[in-house]
């Protein structure tokens, strides 16, 4: 007792975590279920390994040797491949990787090791963000410290709920706005609360793995509709997120593998029951871990075989591995908010194909950033000394478009033009009006043809 209490407390952390992981072998369990995070992915596939006991995980794999025997199935798709394709796609040479966790640490490094591989120029500062709700001290210094005026920004964070709360925060300290452009790692894009950057100027780009489309994504939310929310309290959670879905597969995987197994023997397990009690070549109560000289898992590889041969449709799509326990041809589609555009699709990403556009005007790269398209719409309103009408000119010519005013507004408009190369025209906003709310909850004056779209563009 005394050795133990002077081992160092991360001994004691994973003493903790195998005796979770021996708990659940010596009761007697087919697989084990569950999501590991670093901090104990090491102990979950060394014990698997040894004992031969599947591991399935609505997660993500952290670490995958491929000359060790695998015992691990993994639902959550690796998008590490896909931000690259993404940074490369928009031609960024200048990146700010902001993540929370050691996951994240390890993709960068994985995409930072990709990018010299393939000698792709890119520069990447990375920022651990510690407390990601309380972030706005991290984003006012790189929001002080970057002086390119096009910002390209990847938000790699390890929980939905980290994601709301950055953007948030990135809206109430300004970096929402114009010359700020996001990737965010996380694979439920479309269900972020986007509204309170649509109009911000900013850009935002980010992944989508559960296809509302998708006939059996549909049929369990029509399902779940009528769960009696009284007597299931639990159901009054979210079943939209790639979360729920993720784990409904994992779960769907290993009964598709179990009853995949009993048609081919049907008796393959009779001999493993004794009473209710699962026993392990009929020696021992499960898979005891402590006891000299243990025995694996009796149908662990059969198991393992089986499960690495399922394919189904799911509710994130097509539920396939590789022989690493890996999923495989699988589909992220790929959004964008823009100011200009609204949400929408601008393609897909698979890991045999990499990234394809659907009718998308690619971004030029950030070092020489352009913006093309029709003239920007700038409603304004008279007010000396920011904008005036021009006297007339001595020849008595009229005076046309932008040529009609002058002022600080139309100096600045002009310097900004030299920017971002768009062109643009001013237009007196026809109410007259700064803009204030009114009893129907819209809007008039300047604000209100902002918030209808109708000063953004012709």
């Amino acid at each position: 007792m005394t050795r133990r209490m002077n081992r160092p407390p991360v001994d004691m952390f994973y003493d903790n975590q195998i005796g979770v992981v021996c708990g659940h072998m010596e009761n007697g369990s087919f697989v084990l279920f569950g999501v590991i995070d670093s901090s104990s992915v090491e102990v979950v596939e060394s014990y698997s390994r040894r004992f031969r006991m599947p591991f399935v995980s609505p997660g993500l794999s952290f670490t995958v040797d491929p000359e060790q025997p695998n015992f691990e199935i993994y639902l959550r798709p690796d998008h590490t491949n896909a931000v690259i394709d993404m940074v490369k796609f928009y031609g960024w040479r200048r990146v700010h990787y902001l993540y929370d966790s050691n996951e994240g640490l390890m993709r960068i490094e994985q995409i930072l090791s990709t990018f010299t591989r393939q000698q792709y120029n890119v520069s990447i500062y990375m920022h651990r963000l510690e407390d990601v709700s309380q972030a706005h001290d991290d984003l006012r210094m790189l929001d002080r410290s970057v002086l390119e005026f096009y910002k390209c920004i990847i938000l790699d964070l390890s929980s939905p709920g980290g994601y709301e709360i950055i953007l948030k925060q990135i809206s109430e300290v300004g970096m929402n706005k114009f010359g700020y452009h996001y990737l965010l790692g996380s694979m439920g894009f479309i269900n972020l609360p986007l509204e309170r950057l649509k109009y911000g100027g900013v850009n935002l780009t980010g992944f989508q793995l559960l296809d509302p489309d998708n006939p059996q994504l549909q049929h369990f939310l029509r399902i779940s509709e009528e769960v009696d929310r009284v007597r299931c309290p639990v159901a009054e959670g979210n079943w939209t997120t790639h979360e729920v879905a993720l784990s409904i597969d994992a779960t769907n995987v290993i009964v598709h593998a179990l009853e995949q197994m009993l048609k081919n023997d049907i008796k393959v397990f009779q001999h493993t029951f004794r009473r209710g009690i699962v026993y392990n070549h009929n020696k021992t109560k499960g898979v005891p871990c402590y006891i000299k000289d243990a025995l694996p898992w009796m149908h662990g590889d059969a198991i393992m075989s089986a499960l690495k041969q399922v394919d189904i449709r799911g509710l994130s799509g097509r539920v396939a591995f590789d022989e690493q326990g890996r999923r495989r041809d699988y589909k992220l589609d790929v959004y964008e908010l823009r100011v200009d555009e609204g949400l929408r699709r601008i393609g897909n990403w698979t890991p045999t194909q990499g990234f394809n556009e659907v009718e998308i005007e690619r971004a030029a790269p950030q070092q020489n950033y352009t913006m093309t398209g029709k003239r920007l719409i700038v409603t304004t309103i008279e007010s000396p000394p920011f904008l005036m009408f021009k006297s007339p000119a001595p020849d008595g010519k009229p005076l046309v478009g932008n040529d009609k005013y002058e002022g600080y507004c139309v100096e600045l408009a002009e310097h900004l033009k030299r920017i971002i190369h768009r062109d643009y025209i001013f237009r007196i906003v026809k109410d007259g009006n700064y803009g204030q709310k009114l009893k129907n909850g819209t809007w008039d004056g300047m604000i209100g043809e902002l918030t209808r779209r109708s000063a953004i563009r012709y």
